[in-house]
């Protein structure tokens, strides 16, 4: 296998390999081992610089390089559109506010209260 491929990078790499055969990127491997890309989202960061220096070092003919192109642009495109992958909102809407707010003091307090009240009550 490739050098350095650790199975954590692997694993990673499923991602970003998947969605660029996908978009019809055929040596989507080595071109998301060039990029250095551990996720589809990590394509969104690329520019035009990069793009070019990786095009150039695998040899991608014009086809196969405007498809990596399209590609790029699609996930920068998905960036902007919506944040579904950016974790913070993803917690926010996994989490409501609802679910993780802790009672009220005062509901708190009453419990506390009426418990004692019970207590003296019964003694």
């Amino acid at each position: 296998g490739p050098v350095g491929a650790g199975p954590t990078e692997g694993t990673q790499d499923a991602g970003v390999v998947a969605y660029l055969q996908a978009c019809g990127v055929r040596q989507a491997a080595e071109v998301a081992a060039a990029f250095g890309a551990e996720t589809a989202e990590d394509l969104a960061y690329l520019e035009e610089e990069h793009l070019r220096a990786v095009i150039s070092e695998l040899g991608l003919k014009p086809v196969p390089a405007q498809k990596l192109r399209a590609a790029v642009a699609q996930m920068k495109q998905r960036g902007t559109d919506s944040v579904g992958f950016s974790l913070p909102v993803f917690s926010d809407s996994a989490f409501p506010p609802s679910a993780i707010t802790p009672p009220a003091p005062a509901q708190a307090a009453a419990a506390a209260g009426a418990a004692a009240a019970a207590a003296g009550a019964a003694a």
